[in-house]
């Protein structure tokens, strides 16, 4: 996986993405907290879609963002991590 560097100041919510996030038990204070882990990890996906992981709170989450006009992201997904991908965000030459 390849990793990049974003800054996410401006997410767009709206009744759709806010609903789906809640289906996988996620709020959105949740991703607030997760674009601040000093270890948050964005990863290549597809269709300028990026592929996120991080830690908020004790909750290890997954998430899929894509970059909208101006400096703004609407957030498509959130859930808690597979097994794999907390493998990945534990190891530490990936830091």
């Amino acid at each position: 996986m390849c990793g990049y560097e974003i800054q996410v100041d401006n997410l767009i919510w709206n009744d759709f993405n806010t609903s789906h996030i809640a289906k996988h038990g996620v709020k959105i204070y949740e991703i607030e907290v997760l674009l601040k882990d000093k270890r948050l990890k964005f990863l290549s996906a597809k269709n300028n879609r990026f592929f996120a992981l991080g830690k908020s709170g004790k909750r290890l989450l997954a998430m899929v963002i894509t970059k909208e006009r101006g400096d703004k992201f609407y957030v498509v997904t959130a859930r808690d991590m597979s097994k794999s991908e907390r493998r990945y965000y534990r190891n530490d030459k990936n830091k």
